[in-house]
């Protein structure tokens, strides 16, 4: 009896850990893809926490996520803000992702989470080779001390708009229509 339990819990773990295929590229808009790409060299070994809130369809969600940089590789370990486990997720360059899920994620590409935290924290240089278009623009223009504003234009459209603030980014994406505010919890 005892060997079945065993069994049946270490069969339900694996069940919940789940290798999917490596998308390289995400599609921003027509005629725009992104290029997922590895951490930068001032980003490898560190790790970010980060509170998450994100507003698509008049609707906030709010996450923390523990963020880890390493070559080749970001690890995201996501809970709610009242300390739920939600997922763990390993975006690897060259192989399959992993995810863990604690709990059902309907309708969530975990790689448009990599491309917003490569839009905020990647150089300006590495975004630029990231796209995949022939007519998108992305510039960068600094505000006061370390603050500053990203922009991707396509076409003369604007796609997507990055504010930063303090410890705050603003990443709104006007096509698919959704805002999501990162705020670096990370000490120093």
């Amino acid at each position: 009896m005892k060997y079945k339990v065993f069994v049946l819990t270490f069969m339900l773990c694996l069940s919940a850990c789940v290798s999917v295929p490596n998308e390289q590229n995400v599609k921003l808009s027509a005629g725009v893809l992104f290029k997922l790409s590895s951490p930068p060299a001032d980003l490898i070994s560190k790790v970010q926490t980060h509170l998450i809130e994100v507003q698509f369809n008049d609707e906030v969600n709010s996450l923390i996520a523990q963020v880890e940089y390493a070559q080749n590789q970001i690890t995201i370990a996501a809970m709610s803000v009242s300390g739920v486990p939600l997922f763990d997720f390993i975006w690897h360059q060259d192989q399959s992702n992993e995810i863990t899920q604690y709990v059902p994620l309907p309708g969530i590409d975990l790689n448009y989470i990599i491309a917003d935290l490569q839009w905020v924290n990647w150089p300006l240089k590495q975004l630029k080779q990231s796209i995949i278009s022939d007519d998108a623009i992305v510039e960068q223009t600094n505000l006061l001390k370390s603050d500053w504003q990203r922009k991707l234009m396509y076409q003369d459209k604007l796609i997507m708009q990055i504010d930063k603030k303090g410890n705050q980014y603003f990443l709104h994406h006007k096509l698919r229509d959704y805002q999501i505010i990162i705020t670096d919890l990370s000490e120093g």
